[in-house]
């Protein structure tokens, strides 16, 4: 399910899944590795601890990402694209 879902959000990013855990700030690789943080814990329930060890950064960081995409769900257009097209793919 993981997999999946982190194989969905690359491909909705056009990046590789090789590139959504790189050590990288750039725009498009933060906001992946938050939808998928997001997912993961509002939509599968996961911990902050376990989401932080699937995108392979600390626990205060994932509670910053968590904060970032719920800002960008409530006023970003695309954003709500690409987080519809992602819960669409993948199966609960």
């Amino acid at each position: 399910m993981t997999q999946e879902l982190t194989r969905a959000i690359a491909e909705a990013y056009r990046i590789t899944e090789d590139e959504m855990f790189m050590q990288s700030k750039k725009r498009r690789l933060v906001d992946a590795r938050s939808m998928l943080a997001y997912v993961l814990v509002k939509k599968f329930g996961y911990t902050h601890e376990e989401t932080a060890d699937i995108v392979q950064r600390d626990r205060s960081t994932v509670f910053h990402m968590l904060n970032n995409m719920s800002n960008l769900l409530l006023y970003d257009e695309p954003t709500k694209a690409i987080y519809e097209k992602i819960i669409s793919k993948v199966e609960f």
